[in-house]
């Protein structure tokens, strides 16, 4: 009797066993996780000018000079110059509007003594027009950083191209050499008293302000690339027309167009 009952049991637990000792579960490897795209503050414009750090310290300040830059910190020494703040445009986002503003940080460094590296850094920050403060908006804005980094860089350009253009030879020449005499403005005999008025008395400039968002643009057409976007109240400066188009001035540097619709005669 006893000898019945063991064998089903005895049965039932090998097959148990059996089923239990299945083959090890293939866990498939974890993946090496993939390298994180660069950062936008990786970013780092730089440009290398023919030109000795004294030369290129007062090209700089010259064109800032020009444009009316605000500055806050000039520093020959370390090579730093630094920008107040400077209001940008205006925007809405999910039913809030916010306000930026931005400021450069300027650096130059000797890569030797005729060669001078610069460095332009923007700061861009926002908030909104409710908000009590302004928050770095570097990492969510980085094509605005860029641009306005790439602005300052045009602006300054220039002056440092003729600095090297009209700098004397020399391998330490750059440190010595002095700003050549302005030349002489030649100015033509006017054949009658009325031509002779206009020759002495210089046309003045006409000013026009922004009334609404208005965008300037490298060419007068819809279609052309925006140079940068004016707020309500900008003042500009009027060089020409062209059918709906003004030729207007800012920063005694910069030029573009704007549609006529958008600009009225600024108030004496």
């Amino acid at each position: 009797m006893m000898t019945r009952f063991l064998f089903p049991a005895a049965l039932f637990l090998s097959l148990l066993q059996m089923s239990c000792a299945g083959p090890p579960v293939q866990i498939p490897p974890k993946k090496a996780p993939e390298p994180l795209p660069p950062q936008v503050s990786d970013y780092v414009p730089r440009k290398v000018y023919d030109l000795g750090f004294i030369s290129a310290w007062e090209g700089i300040l010259q064109a800032l000079r020009e444009t009316n830059m605000p500055l806050t910190v000039q520093d020959r020494d370390k090579g730093i110059l630094r920008t107040d703040y400077i209001r940008g445009g205006e925007f809405r986002r999910l039913e809030k509007a916010f306000s930026t503003r931005y400021k450069y940080n300027i650096l130059l460094f000797r890569e030797s003594e005729t060669r001078t590296v610069l460095n332009v850094r923007c700061l861009l920050e926002i908030k909104e027009k409710s908000g009590l403060s302004f928050e770095n908006a570097n990492d969510l804005y980085p094509d605005e950083v860029i641009g306005l980094e790439k602005e300052l860089y045009r602006i300054i350009e220039p002056t440092l191209r003729r600095a090297e253009a009209s700098r004397p030879a020399g391998p330490k020449a750059e440190e010595k050499e002095k700003a050549p005499p302005p030349a002489k403005e030649v100015v033509p005999i006017p054949s009658s008293p009325e031509q002779a008025a206009k020759a002495v008395q210089p046309q003045p400039k006409i000013f026009l302000i922004t009334k609404k968002d208005a965008h300037l643009r490298d060419r007068p057409s819809a279609q052309s690339k925006i140079i940068l976007t004016f707020k309500p109240g900008r003042k500009v400066e009027k060089i020409e027309e062209s059918g709906n188009w003004v030729k207007v001035r800012i920063w005694e540097t910069t030029t573009g167009w704007v549609l006529k619709e958008f600009l009225m005669e600024a108030p004496p």
